[in-house]
């Protein structure tokens, strides 16, 4: 449990470092979509999909392996339903 006088701070360090992520992503696909096109001749709009394909096969494969590989000891009690 988290103290409440500590809980807005920690979520507002929660959404910081979840912008800067973001922030990071974006600057890394541009980086990524500006090498592809200098290294292969490929249009900007074909790197930006390939990016974009790479993305979505990823988040498939961190999701199915966060549904069948995480089991139900990671989760807290109050999740489980066991919460006093």
């Amino acid at each position: 449990q988290t103290d409440p006088h500590k809980r807005t701070k920690l979520f507002n360090v929660y959404n910081l470092m979840g912008y800067l992520a973001t922030a990071f992503g974006q600057v890394a696909a541009g980086v990524v979509a500006d090498m592809m096109t200098a290294w292969t001749g490929l249009e900007r709009v074909d790197a930006y999909r390939i990016i974009f394909l790479t993305y979505g096969v990823l988040a498939l494969v961190l999701a199915l392996l966060s549904g069948f590989c995480l089991s139900a000891a990671c989760e807290c009690a109050a999740w489980k339903g066991t919460a006093e």
